[in-house]
């Protein structure tokens, strides 16, 4: 975003050009962001996947085939968006010659950020259909497979735009009397600015409002089912009232973390660069930085929320990170003799 504000400029009336210093994030502090949210993404949706495969309970669920699929998509977030921020922070590699790389990545990144929201969609009416229409029958995993299915076609699909729209572009550069430096990256070409609007309100709608408004209207009626029906509040209703939580949470999260980031995309993109006030201009890049941190946390927060709620998930992570928890502790008896007591904090901790 701060680039889109780079030709920003004030004039006075005694035209001296005045250009107030912008706000900088520090490229270190951004490196060590980066790294810390790959590694987060990349360890808690792999236990996710890990947990899924080996818990049974999990494994024969519905439901967790679209987590899975949640998963897939943020593990995508970290393997085609972080890597390339990395190289052009750490190590100043903007430029692009490679149309394919360009492309390419611009394409998974946005089918990644289509697959999460669709995912979730996903959930919703795989949770709805068990709460609100319990005498209807159950997604299967073959049902859930197809619904993943189409899924990532549809993420597929829509995201070609971006293929399209970009392309390798050259500027060039005076460095001196008659030196010129060529740069070639990955970017819109002039003549397809007039898109640019156009896809900007298209993501909003797609990737964000329309699909919250659906979540949002579904998680309501589920609420309503479970809280304020007059059917017996026996243990399963409570289980999926549990379950139901814990899912309008990661929904809210979603809302929340990408909010910041569509907003000002939308706003960068639709309004008229010389009217922007000039303190946004100045901190411009900080909001950029803020933005992208927000929404790349979503990728990692979801699997800690699994954790909280759900007990299978919980667990299967005791399991997995016993190693960890197991502690020993040494009592000392009147005797003086010393006994050494292992203890297990996974069963002091599950409920």
């Amino acid at each position: 975003m701060a680039n889109n504000l780079s030709n920003l400029s004030v004039t006075s009336s005694d035209n001296s050009l005045t250009i107030p210093t912008a706000k900088r994030v520090p490229n270190e502090l951004t490196m060590a962001i980066f790294v810390v949210f790959f590694t987060l993404i990349v360890c808690s949706n792999i236990w996710v996947m890990i947990a899924v495969v080996r818990q049974s309970k999990l494994r024969k669920s519905s439901t967790c085939m679209f987590i899975i699929s949640l998963s897939i998509s943020d593990l995508m977030m970290a393997f085609f968006y972080i890597p390339m921020q990395v190289a052009y922070v750490g190590f100043g590699l903007a430029g692009m010659s490679s149309v394919v790389l360009c492309k390419g990545t611009a394409w998974l990144q946005w089918v990644a950020q289509c697959a999460t929201i669709f995912s979730l969609i996903g959930i919703g009416i795989d949770r709805y259909r068990a709460i609100v229409q319990p005498l209807h029958p159950k997604l299967t995993r073959t049902d859930a497979a197809v619904c993943i299915a189409v899924i990532w076609i549809c993420a597929g699909t829509y995201s070609s735009h971006r293929m399209y729209v970009l392309d390798i572009v050259t500027f060039t550069h005076p460095v001196g009397f008659n030196v010129t430096v060529s740069t070639s990256v990955c970017a819109v070409p002039s003549d397809k600015y007039y898109l640019l609007s156009y896809l900007e309100v298209s993501d909003f709608l797609v990737m964000y409002l329309v699909p919250l408004i659906i979540l949002c209207v579904m998680y309501a009626i589920m609420v309503s089912s479970l809280w304020f029906s007059s059917a017996p509040n026996d243990e399963s209703k409570q289980k999926k009232r549990k379950a139901v939580k814990m899912l309008i949470l990661v929904v809210v999260l979603f809302c929340i973390s990408w909010f910041p980031w569509r907003f000002f995309s939308l706003y960068f993109q639709m309004t008229d660069i010389t009217t922007i006030p000039v303190n946004i201009y100045i901190w411009s890049d900080v909001i950029a930085a803020t933005c992208i941190t927000l929404y790349l946390s979503n990728s990692w927060v979801n699997p800690f929320l699994y954790a909280y709620f759900n007990q299978s998930f919980r667990d299967e992570f005791y399991r997995l990170f016993s190693w960890i928890l197991k502690r020993k502790s040494k009592v000392t008896p009147s005797t003086g003799q010393t006994l050494t007591i292992t203890t297990n904090s996974v069963n002091n901790t599950l409920t």
